[in-house]
């Protein structure tokens, strides 16, 4: 392997470990919300809003993250980012522990701030290490990060919870992105991330990012795609405990079944798009929307544990497959000096549905007291989202 295909690889896997550890930081409150509404006195839309606060955070500075990167580039925007990332979930964790419930929001909101930053950073800069043959199946791995840290925060939160108290969770998995970044200085500080011929773009360029009916279509997907995973990661632990009278330990188990197989589905997306569509995205998008309608309303009708854990799988590599591939498809749309931008307008829409969704299907659990009504709300989602993807355009027609 050359210096410089191994220095490429070092900078995906640095980032890997970043984006990781950020994810289960994101969602481990939805493993243990049980106790976060014993400790905070709240019910399960106060509870809801401790997870979907990140999301919120990373919609208000999506687009300006992406005006400001596209400018400035990318390295710096990585460290910074992350480090402010840390910063904030120490202060969520102090938070917590004081069982202060509004300065939680309000760090938990810096946080996702922080979050969108570096990963609109992490994905141009496994964007522009890898060449475009390559593109979609590297930000593909890297993709795997968030489901990867879903999969940890769902089983390991219970765990550390159990031990040291839910508040610990944040700072165990938010700390961890030290290590990825100590990695990353190293190996990407001397590397141009920017493609060669792609000059710093003027705001007639970002105007045109912004008026792209292509680049919404793609944006509403994510939307469409986020509220997914975040219906299914927010309730799912809670699900498992009430109705099949699991333990909070087995709960955090089996729900992380459904972003575990989303690790397999986000690195094979790219592999799937480049090698057997022939670098078409449209298709597998598609794909993906179709075969987890109908599996998603089905996760609300059976009763037993086998069978549901079936589904998860099935809703988890499907969902994930076509997710994955939406952060290559919007920047294939657009001209190589504003892809960043493009990819801020994704992360805003698509982290738009994710703030919204839990809130909103708490809502209606609270006033239907059904999860049936939840599962068939996500089954609502993803038909839209097959619409969607139906009339979406193909960058490499």
């Amino acid at each position: 392997m050359s210096a410089t295909r191994a220095r490429r690889w070092g900078i995906l896997a640095s980032l890997w470990g970043v984006s990781t550890a950020s994810a289960a930081y994101s969602i481990v409150p939805a493993s243990v919300l049980t106790l976060v509404m014993e400790t905070m006195g709240v019910g399960p839309t106060g509870a809801s809003w401790v997870i979907s606060v990140v999301y919120l955070g990373m919609f208000t500075l999506a687009i300006p993250a992406g005006f400001v990167l596209d400018r400035v580039g990318t390295r710096r925007g990585v460290v910074v980012a992350n480090l402010g990332l840390v910063a904030a979930t120490v202060g969520s964790y102090l938070a917590a522990a004081a069982d202060a419930y509004l300065l939680l929001l309000a760090t938990r909101y810096l946080a996702g701030v922080c979050l969108v930053a570096g990963w609109t950073a992490d994905v141009n800069a496994v964007g522009g290490a890898f060449g475009d043959d390559r593109q979609a199946t590297a930000i593909g791995i890297l993709a795997t990060s968030v489901v990867a840290g879903f999969a940890v925060g769902q089983f390991a939160g219970p765990v550390v919870a159990t031990r040291y108290g839910w508040p610990a969770t944040l700072l165990a998995f938010g700390s961890l992105a030290l290590v990825g970044l100590a990695a990353f200085v190293p190996l990407g500080w001397s590397v141009e991330f920017r493609a060669p011929d792609a000059d710093v773009p003027r705001w007639a360029e970002f105007r045109t990012v912004l008026t792209d009916a292509g680049v919404w279509t793609v944006a509403l997907l994510a939307a469409a795609a986020f509220s997914l995973n975040l219906i299914f990661n927010n309730w799912m632990p809670t699900y498992l405990t009430e109705t099949f009278a699991v333990s909070i330990e087995e709960g955090g188990l089996f729900a992380a079944a459904f972003p575990a197989i989303g690790v397999v589905a986000r690195g094979s997306s790219g592999v799937v798009s480049d090698r057997l569509f022939g670098t078409r995205r449209r298709p597998v998008v598609l794909g993906s929307f179709l075969v987890v309608t109908p599996v998603v309303v089905a996760v609300g009708v059976v009763d037993a544990v086998a069978v549901l854990l079936v589904l998860l799988f099935l809703a988890g590599f499907f969902s994930q497959l076509g997710l994955a591939l939406l952060y290559t498809y919007v920047r294939e749309l657009v001209a190589a000096n504003v892809a960043g931008t493009a990819l801020a307008v994704l992360n805003a829409v698509g982290f738009f549905g994710a703030f919204v969704a839990p809130i909103l299907t708490a809502e209606i659990f609270e006033r239907s007291g059904s999860y049936l009504a939840v599962f068939l709300v996500a089954g609502a989602v993803a038909a839209a989202g097959t619409v969607l993807a139906w009339y979406a355009p193909e960058p490499n027609a």
